[in-house]
């Protein structure tokens, strides 16, 4: 009787042990799933690409996307003295539901590349602020405006501040695009800032002089909106 009683609280401490194992296997692999780390895309939201396109954030880009389809009102205003400026805003109002507006000043610079250059010059070591022709009507009830403009001397064009200085953009989404010769957007965003320290600036879109009117700087263009999603708004 003894060695039964014995065979059965041998048993019974084993199959206690086993239990034990069991529970501890089981515990360990639920906390090896809770401390695994969910998968995640990084994207960079300043490095330009070959094509000198600056892509936004994905947060940015599904804020953005969400305020678009949300019926905010888009305005494309830019200045051009050549037309390069102007090609790339045409290109933007295609593809999104927006209104136009050509910032032109009263005085019109001269047709000669170089006499223009030395103006352009001369206005900003002055501080000049150019008249303008006309402002925006009704400005208050744009949310997004796309800013076009060609990089002179490093940064925006007199005719620019003017026209920032002239609008209320607090509360408004600038979207900066830039036509240069190699300069990019120079220190013009650091200036738009602080002409509009109240407004949301988002990563824009720049392109050289010489390959403007291409069907390359199309492609770009309409990348770029798809990048920030804006070519939500697309016309049919």
């Amino acid at each position: 009787m003894k060695k039964i009683l014995l065979v059965l609280a041998v048993l019974l401490v084993f199959a206690g042990c086993s239990a034990e194992r069991s529970d501890t296997s089981q515990q360990q692999g639920q906390t090896t799933n809770l401390s695994k780390p969910p998968v995640e895309s990084v994207t960079n939201s300043t490095t330009p690409n070959s094509a000198g396109v600056q892509n936004a954030t994905d947060n940015s880009a599904s804020e953005q996307k969400s305020t678009v389809s949300n019926g905010k009102k888009i305005l494309v205003a830019y200045f051009s003295r050549s037309g390069n400026t102007k090609f790339v805003a045409d290109e933007i109002q295609k593809r999104i539901n927006a209104d136009v507006f050509r910032i032109e000043t009263k005085t019109e610079y001269p047709t000669d590349y170089n006499k223009t250059v030395e103006i352009a010059e001369k206005e900003q070591k002055d501080n000049a602020r150019p008249e303008l022709k006309a402002k925006v009507e009704n400005f208050e009830s744009y949310d997004v405006i796309f800013l076009g403009f060609p990089n002179w001397w490093g940064t925006l064009p007199m005719s620019l501040f003017t026209f920032l200085e002239s609008h209320d953009f607090s509360g408004k989404t600038i979207i900066p695009f830039c036509t240069h010769n190699g300069t990019a957007f120079g220190r013009s965003l650091d200036d738009m800032k602080k002409l509009c320290p109240k407004a949301n600036i988002v990563g824009g879109f720049e392109v050289r002089a010489q390959d403007i009117k291409t069907d390359a700087t199309k492609k770009n263009v309409a990348n770029w909106l798809d990048k920030i999603n804006y070519n939500d708004t697309k016309k049919p």
